[in-house]
């Protein structure tokens, strides 16, 4: 759920959120990573829930419950 919110606010913006599902890209991006409109690369490592803060889908009463599974609100 926070993975579609962040999805949906980057796409405004012509960006997407990616997520490295393990060998199929570089090791170093971390597991979610951002691309704009002509696929480089604009940010990496991103920590899901400080970014859904900063993009303002996260609001501040809410938290993840599992880092391990971003649809999970507590």
């Amino acid at each position: 759920m926070l993975v579609q919110r962040v999805r949906r606010a980057l796409a405004k913006g012509g960006e997407r959120l990616l997520e490295n599902r393990g060998g199929h890209g570089p090791a170093d991006v971390g597991q979610y990573y951002v691309v704009d409109g002509r696929n480089i690369m604009t940010d990496h490592d991103v920590d899901l829930e400080s970014f859904g803060r900063d993009l303002g889908v996260l609001r501040s009463w809410e938290r993840l419950v599992d880092d391990e599974d971003p649809t999970l609100f507590g």
